[in-house]
C-alpha cells in the first residue's frame, strides 16, 4: 500500500505526502490541500532491510507483557502519524487492513479523505474515534461517510456541538453503530493486534475518558492515549495490561496535563510521537514534557516540524521516515509576550488558567486571552471556572 519512494512529481509523492485524487463532494468541507509532506522517501515493502542495523533509528525491545513468545510475523505494520495541525489523526495498515484513529478538526475531512485514498485504503476494518473533541473527530464525518467502515470503536460520551452531531447523523445515515470499548478487548489487524487499556468508566472530564490502546506487532509496541491527562494514565497503569513499549504517541498533544512522570518510567519508550500544530496558541508541546522526554532519553518525532511521519514495523525492528527531531523546542502560546494570566470563554463567561483542559474544548471565536487580573475579570462578569480554579 505504500506510494513510490522515487519523488518524479506531483503523482509520485512519499507515503509523508498527501497528494490525491480529485476531491469529491463531502459534507461540511472546503478545498483539500494536501497535508505538509515530510519530504523523506519511505522504504518499498519489497525492500531489503538493512543488515546489521537501520539507516534510522530501530528498535529490538520486548513486547508488551514482558518475556512472553512473541507471535510470528509475515506482514509489515506501517503507522501513519498525519499532519493534520493542532489535531490528530493516525492511520494504521497490516496485510491490507486499514485502521483509522481520530481525523483532526472540522477542515482536514477532505484532506485525510485523499490520504487515504493515495495509501489505497478501500475500508477501514476500524475507526477509533478517541473522544468527542472537533480536533479529534471534526473530519470523521467526512470519514465515515465515504468509506465502508466495518467496527466503529467510541465511548458513549457526545457532545452538544455540530462537530459531534454530525459524526452521530453520518454513523444514522450510514447504518453504523458505534462499539463500545472494554479494557482488556483485543482485536486482529493483519499480524498486528490492539488491546483496549481505558477507559473503564465516564466521568466529567472528556480528556480522560480517551480510548487507550496498546499496539503490538510481532516484539515491537506502541501505546496511543488519545488526550488522556495523568488521571486516566494512572488507570491505564493499574489495569495491569500495560508495560514497557517502543513508540509513545505522547498524550493530548505533548501537553503538561499528560505524559505524568509516572507513565513514562512505567512504560520507557524509546520513541515518542507529537501530534500538533506549527505556531499553535496552546503552547504545545509543552517545556514540562520535553523537558521529560529528553531526561529518559526518549527521542522525538513531531508533526509541527516534520510534517507526517510514518513508523514501519518487520516485528523486530522499526523504521522511520524521518530523523528524530533535533531541537527540543517547546511550544509558545500565543500572546505569552504580553503576560496572559487568564483564557476568558466569551459564551459561558467564565476565565480558566490557560492550561486548564476546558480551554482546548472552546471554540476559537469565543477564547479571549486577558492578561487582566482575577478581581477585573469578576467585575467584568466573569465566573472562575469550577475545574482549574483560577
Amino acid at each position: 500500500m505504500r506510494a513510490s519512494g522515487e519523488e518524479t512529481g506531483e503523482e509520485s509523492r512519499g507515503a509523508g505526502g498527501m497528494v490525491g485524487p480529485e476531491n469529491e463532494a463531502n459534507p461540511g468541507q472546503g478545498n483539500a490541500d494536501t497535508i505538509h509532506e515530510t519530504g523523506q522517501s519511505i522504504r518499498q515493502p519489497d525492500s531489503e532491510w538493512p543488515a546489521g542495523g537501520n539507516t534510522e533509528p530501530g528498535s529490538n525491545r520486548q513486547p508488551a507483557g514482558g518475556n512472553e513468545e512473541t507471535p510470528e510475523v509475515t506482514e509489515e505494520l506501517e503507522i501513519h502519524f498525519l499532519d493534520v495541525g493542532q489535531g490528530d489523526c493516525t492511520l494504521l495498515l497490516c496485510g491490507g487492513e486499514a485502521m483509522l484513529i481520530d481525523a483532526g478538526d472540522n477542515e482536514q475531512g477532505t484532506r485525510i479523505q485523499n490520504y487515504l485514498r493515495k495509501q489505497n485504503v478501500e475500508t477501514l476494518k476500524y475507526v477509533v474515534c478517541t473522544h468527542p473533541d472537533e480536533d479529534h473527530i471534526g473530519g470523521m464525518d467526512v470519514i465515515l461517510y465515504k468509506f465502508d467502515c466495518e467496527t466503529i470503536l467510541m465511548t458513549e460520551e457526545d457532545k452538544d456541538t455540530n462537530t459531534c452531531r454530525d459524526v452521530v447523523d453520518t454513523m444514522k445515515n450510514r447504518g453504523y453503530e458505534r462499539t463500545l470499548p472494554v479494557v482488556g478487548q483485543q482485536y486482529s489487524l493483519g499480524d498486528a493486534c490492539f488491546t483496549i487499556l481505558a477507559p473503564s468508566d465516564l466521568g466529567d472530564d472528556s480528556n480522560n475518558n480517551s480510548i487507550a490502546i496498546l499496539l503490538t506487532h510481532g516484539s515491537n509496541s506502541i501505546l496511543f492515549t488519545g488526550d488522556a491527562e495523568e488521571e486516566e494514565e494512572a488507570e491505564m497503569l493499574n489495569s495491569g495490561i500495560l508495560k514497557d513499549v517502543d513508540v509513545y504517541k505522547a498524550g493530548h498533544h505533548g501537553s503538561r496535563t499528560s505524559s505524568s512522570e509516572r507513565l513514562l518510567e512505567a512504560v520507557l519508550p524509546e520513541y515518542a510521537v507529537i501530534s500538533c500544530g506549527e505556531g499553535n496558541s496552546y503552547g504545545h508541546p509543552h517545556a514540562e514534557t520535553m523537558n521529560a522526554f529528553r531526561a529518559l532519553g526518549i527521542q522525538v518525532f513531531r508533526t509541527d516540524e516534520q510534517g507526517s511521519i510514518v513508523l514501519t514495523s518487520d516485528g523486530s525492528e522499526i523504521l522511520w521516515n524521518c530523523s528524530p527531531s533535533a531541537t527540543w523546542l517547546a511550544g509558545e502560546p500565543v500572546g505569552s509576550n504580553e503576560a496572559v494570566s487568564y483564557i476568558c470563554n466569551t459564551n459561558t463567561k467564565k476565565f480558566h488558567y490557560p492550561e486548564c483542559s476546558s480551554v482546548e474544548q472552546m471554540e476559537e471565536k469565543n477564547k479571549l486571552p486577558t492578561s487582566a487580573t482575577r478581581e477585573e475579570l469578576i467585575d467584568q462578569g466573569y465566573d472562575p471556572c469550577k475545574k482549574c480554579n483560577p
